[in-house]
C-alpha cells in the first residue's frame, strides 16, 4: 500500500516538474520574441528618422558651383573695375508686388550661376544702406522709364556699389526671362550701353544672358573675378565699349524700332518718351 502510496507521488511530482519546466521555457521564448519585436521597432524608427532627415537636408545651392575659393580678389592686377569682395549684398525696398522682386532675385540667380565666379545674397530693408546694390521699386508714374542703375566706385577705382531703381518692366514684351533686372545689374558691374547686346538701351526679345548675344559679358567676369584663371581677358569689341545711339532727351514717339523710344512703355501721354543715358 505504502509503495503505490508513493508511486503515485512521484508520478504527481513527475508531472509537476514538467510541467513547471514547460511554463519556464515557454517563458523564456516568449520574452526573446518580444525582445526582437522590440528591437526590430527600434530600428524601424532610427530608419524612420534617417529618411526624415534626408528629406529635410539642405539642398545644394548655386554657391557650391562658385570656383574661387577666395572671398575677396584684391590680389587681383587688372584695369577693370571689380568688386574686391565675392560676397556681393543687395537689399530692395519700395513695392512689394512679389512678382517684380521675384524677376530680380531670378536675374541675380542668373547672373551667379553663369558667372560661378561670386554670389550674391540679401540683406533686409531695414538694414538697405548697408548693401552694395540698392534696389528702389518706386510707384510707376506717367514717366514710362523701364528701370535706371549707376554703378558707385571707391578712392581706388574699384566698385563699391550700385543703385537700380526699377520702375515698369510689366510691359517690356519679356515675361519669363529678366532681361531688363540683369541689364542694370550690369550697369552696376561697370558696362555701358550697347546697341547689339543685352545691353542695347530697350528690351530685344528674351534673349539669354548665356547665348551668343551676351555671352562675352559672362567671360569677362569670369576673369575678373577669377584673377584672371578663367574667361576671356579682353572681349573684343562692342561687348565692353558703348555705342549709344540715342543722346538724352525728349523724342517723339514712334512704333519704328530703329528710333529712340520704339516701346509704348516709354512714352508719356503717348507722344513722347524721355531718354536717359
Amino acid at each position: 500500500m505504502k509503495t503505490e502510496i508513493y508511486n503515485e507521488m512521484g508520478t504527481w511530482i513527475f508531472i509537476i516538474i514538467m510541467v513547471g519546466l514547460g511554463l519556464f521555457f515557454w517563458d523564456s521564448d516568449s520574452n526573446e520574441k518580444s525582445d526582437k519585436k522590440t528591437n526590430y521597432g527600434d530600428y524601424q524608427t532610427t530608419e524612420s528618422e534617417n529618411l526624415l532627415n534626408l528629406e529635410v537636408a539642405p539642398v545644394s545651392g548655386i554657391e557650391e558651383n562658385i570656383t574661387n575659393e577666395n572671398l575677396t580678389i584684391n590680389q587681383i592686377e587688372s584695369g577693370y573695375p571689380h568688386f574686391t569682395n565675392l560676397m556681393i549684398t543687395f537689399s530692395m525696398k519700395g513695392l512689394e508686388a512679389p512678382e517684380r522682386r521675384e524677376r530680380m532675385y531670378k536675374a541675380f540667380e542668373i547672373i551667379e550661376e553663369e558667372v560661378g565666379e561670386f554670389y550674391f545674397t540679401e540683406i533686409n530693408e531695414g538694414n538697405y544702406n548697408d548693401a552694395n546694390i540698392k534696389i528702389n521699386f518706386p510707384p510707376m508714374n506717367n514717366l514710362r522709364t523701364i528701370g535706371e542703375a549707376t554703378p558707385i566706385f571707391d578712392y581706388g577705382g574699384n566698385i563699391e556699389g550700385g543703385e537700380i531703381t526699377i520702375i515698369n518692366v510689366e510691359r517690356e514684351g519679356c515675361e519669363d526671362y529678366p532681361g531688363t533686372e540683369i541689364h542694370e545689374i550690369l550697369h552696376v558691374f561697370g558696362f555701358d550701353h550697347n546697341k547689339k547686346t543685352i545691353m542695347q538701351e530697350y528690351a530685344e526679345g528674351c534673349k539669354p544672358l548665356g547665348s551668343e548675344w551676351s555671352i562675352k559679358y559672362v567671360e569677362h567676369l569670369k576673369f575678373v573675378y577669377s584673377s584672371g584663371e578663367r574667361g576671356v581677358e579682353h572681349p573684343e569689341i562692342p561687348y565692353i565699349e558703348t555705342e549709344s545711339f540715342c543722346e538724352a532727351g525728349w523724342y517723339v514717339a514712334t512704333n519704328d524700332p530703329a528710333s529712340c523710344c520704339p516701346e509704348p512703355n516709354m512714352w508719356v501721354d503717348g507722344m513722347y518718351c524721355n531718354v536717359h543715358n
